[in-house]
């Protein structure tokens, strides 16, 4: 069901429509570790900022989300699902505000341990992918992260 999750998140990501489908899936969902679940529900909250419209508010789900997935990594440090979620968020906080505090610092684990983590190769090439796109990597970063997942 955790494939169902990334690929809630993912369309909840694109559109208001999904949001809650996606924040129903992570309260049935019963195959993932309590960290996994913070995780998500840390995402739930980011993209809640997201479709809001009020600076205020967008800032309060935005300092949830911080929350839920500063408990989910203090659970799990190295997983890597957790460590991308929490990028994903911070990729998306405008940089004006100076809130991407673990951006350099969760790309470079997440291309350390991508490679032998236990994550299905669909979704290790996925975070590849995202993560090359994202703009935030160096050339031998993206070079590294080509030759997952092929």
């Amino acid at each position: 069901m955790t494939q169902l999750l990334r690929k809630l998140y993912k369309e909840a990501s694109e559109s208001e429509k999904k949001l809650k489908e996606f924040e129903q899936a992570i309260h049935k969902e019963n195959n993932i570790s309590e960290a996994v679940r913070y995780a998500y529900k840390g995402a739930l909250q980011a993209l809640k900022g997201k479709y809001s419209f009020l600076p205020a508010i967008k800032l309060n789900f935005f300092w949830e989300a911080s929350s839920y997935l500063q408990k989910a990594l203090a659970q799990e440090p190295e997983n890597v699902e957790i460590i991308f979620l929490r990028f994903t968020v911070e990729c998306g906080v405008p940089s004006l505000m100076s809130y991407a505090l673990h951006l350099q610092e969760d790309r470079k684990k997440i291309i350390e341990l991508l490679p032998e983590s236990n994550l299905e190769d669909d979704f290790k090439k996925a975070i590849a992918e995202y993560l090359i796109k994202s703009g935030k990597c160096t050339f031998a970063e993206k070079k590294a992260l080509q030759k997952i997942g092929t």
